[in-house]
């Protein structure tokens, strides 16, 4: 995919951990010469990372939605659906008019959805050659993913998937992530995949010949590490860590809905807290949750338990660095505990990563029994 002719990509971005992978991808693009244009879902208040100013020192100036979104399924349902119809119309109207960035204002210019006529939807998808289809960038496994993909596809552009072809094998778990990557691959014209098992799950897929396959075979997380590690921890945080610590962190929503689950696991891990401190970090979906259980004061108030806000991304990357071992629910964390080498527990029974398993990373499979021994055996 040379970039030598000035070429344009729109690129998706709902989530942060999807920015933070995506971040290293936009430089060097950039760097070869594309021409980048970010489009926001507000999935994610982007703005808040770190690496916000670096990448993008100007701002995005299209965003899909911007406000808060409300932490209930139901709400985030209907965030969703009026996330794709705008994308669907927005996009439509892009690719048909322009085909490159020529349709979308500079400056502080209007959401992409601006003034759209729902009436002008096409029955089908634009016939476009290959050549000159509009490229949109899309990332990982989030609704985002999803919304962003397939309303792209819908309106006629080439999806280029990054992250592509990773497979936990179970539609329900992790779900909704397994069901946006298996979809959003069905209609990616290129995939760029983290290592030879994700390609080779595609080379399996059936589309052998529609779909362009790139192993880069490490992922683009990587990238962001280094950048990351080069940095200090701030101050603030610094001072309040123990000189010893475990880090934790549950915030998947398959989990934050088992209650069963959430109690026992936040039960273990108040009784390891009384060996060596525990540090978490506690998302706002999570601290709902917890909240609705009576759960969050046995993390807050407990003084062995040093309980954190959602951190900036090299700040969590410093903290993963220092923790003795991690027990998380996040397959981004288990492939940056591979890259540092340090001891996971991975609270899933599935994965759709193979970094560090066999190796660093153990999972739990969701069963106390398994945790308990492992965390006995290394700690």
């Amino acid at each position: 995919m040379s970039t030598q002719a000035k070429q344009t990509f729109f690129v998706m971005i709902g989530t942060i951990a999807e920015f933070i992978k995506l971040a290293p991808v936009i430089l060097e693009l950039r760097q070869q010469g594309a021409h980048i244009i970010p489009i926001a879902t507000g999935q994610n208040d982007i703005t808040k990372s770190d690496l916000y100013p670096i990448v993008f020192p100007e701002g995005v100036d299209h965003w899909i939605t911007r406000r808060t979104i409300k932490q209930t399924p139901l709400f985030f349902a209907l965030w969703a659906m009026e996330c794709f119809l705008k994308a669907f119309f927005g996009f439509y109207r892009i690719f048909r008019t322009s085909r490159s960035n020529a349709a979308i204002t500079t400056g502080n210019g209007p959401a992409i959805t601006t003034d759209v006529d729902p009436s002008s939807a096409p029955d089908n998808r634009p016939a476009q050659s290959q050549k000159h289809k509009p490229k949109l960038l899309v990332h990982g496994d989030t609704v985002s993913t999803f919304i962003g993909g397939f309303a792209g596809w819908c309106a006629g552009g080439e999806i280029v998937h990054v992250e592509a072809g990773l497979r936990s094998f179970n539609l329900l778990r992790p779900f909704p992530e397994e069901f946006c990557r298996v979809v959003v691959s069905r209609f990616a014209r290129w995939a760029f995949c983290p290592g030879d098992w994700a390609c080779g799950n595609l080379l399996k897929s059936g589309r052998v010949g529609q779909l362009k396959i790139v192993n880069t075979q490490e992922n683009t997380l990587l990238d962001g590490m280094r950048m990351a590690l080069s940095t200090q921890l701030a101050p603030q945080v610094s001072a309040q860590l123990p000189a010893r610590f475990f880090l934790f962190v549950c915030h998947r929503q398959e989990n934050l809905l088992d209650k069963e689950f959430l109690e026992g696991i936040i039960s273990r891990m108040v009784q390891k807290s009384s060996e060596i401190p525990c540090v978490t970090i506690i998302h706002k979906p999570a601290e709902v949750a917890l909240a609705s259980l009576g759960l969050l004061e046995k993390l807050t108030r407990n003084p062995n338990i040093i309980a954190l806000p959602r951190q900036s991304y090299f700040d969590f990357t410093h903290l993963l660095e220092r923790a003795e071992f991690v027990v998380t629910d996040g397959g981004s964390n288990q492939e940056e505990c591979y890259f540092l080498g340090k001891a996971c527990l991975v609270l899933r029974k599935e994965s759709e990563r193979r970094e560090g398993l066999g190796h660093n990373a153990l999972l739990s499979m969701k069963d106390f029994s398994v945790a308990k021994d492992w965390v006995t055996m290394h700690f």
